[in-house]
């Protein structure tokens, strides 16, 4: 039983820094719209809050402000209201 909890757990681990490591790394695809690039980043996003690995809100919404400003060639400007 014990080998198998520590199995599980390398796995959850590992999940959560490929998820980490495609947050980070996350970019919009040529020929994706936005909310295509949008549905993408919120299941990683998702994914991660369902394994324990939760970003910041603030983080989120600064990820996805850069990464839609970029795919309209910088010229948007994505902001949330507080």
């Amino acid at each position: 039983m014990i080998i198998t909890h520590e199995g599980a757990s390398q796995v959850k681990r590992s999940k959560i820094e490929l998820l980490h490591s495609q947050y980070e790394n996350f970019y919009m695809f040529d020929n994706e719209s936005i909310d295509e690039m949008l549905t993408r980043f919120m299941k990683i996003t998702n994914r991660l809050a369902l394994l324990g690995g939760e970003i910041d809100n603030d983080q989120k919404v600064k990820k996805g402000n850069e990464k839609s400003s970029q795919s309209l060639g910088g010229q948007g400007n994505c902001s949330q209201e507080a």
